[in-house]
C-alpha cells in the first residue's frame, strides 16, 4: 500500500528595510512537493519552488529538486535532495535536512 502526500506552500515576505539603499522589496514564494512513501522508512520526494523576486535579466527564478527521505527512528527524519535551478545563478543545488520531533 503506497502512500502519497501533496504539499502546496505560499509565503509572502514583507521587507521594510533593504541594506543596500534600494527600495523595499516584498517577495512572494510558491512551492509544491510530492512525496511517495515506499515503505515505513523510505520516501521519494520531488519539489518545485518559484518566486516573484526577478533576477537581473527580469526572469523569475525556479528551483527543481528530487531525492529521498529516510525515517531513521520514530522521531528522526533525514532528507537528501538534489536538482537545479532555472533563471538563477545556481547550476546545481544539493540540500539536506535533519528533522527531530519532540
Amino acid at each position: 500500500m503506497d502512500m502519497f502526500h501533496y504539499i502546496l506552500d505560499a509565503r509572502y515576505t514583507f521587507n521594510d528595510k533593504v541594506s543596500n539603499g534600494e527600495e523595499d522589496k516584498n517577495v512572494a514564494t510558491f512551492a509544491g512537493a510530492f512525496i511517495w512513501d515506499l515503505n515505513d522508512q523510505f520516501s521519494l520526494i520531488t519539489e518545485a519552488k518559484g518566486s516573484n523576486d526577478k533576477n537581473v535579466d527580469g526572469d523569475y527564478p525556479m528551483v527543481f529538486q528530487g531525492g529521498i527521505g529516510f525515517q531513521a527512528t520514530e522521531n528522526l527524519y533525514i532528507n537528501l535532495l538534489g536538482g537545479s535551478a532555472k533563471n538563477s545563478d545556481e547550476d546545481v543545488i544539493v540540500s539536506g535536512k535533519i528533522a527531530y520531533s519532540f
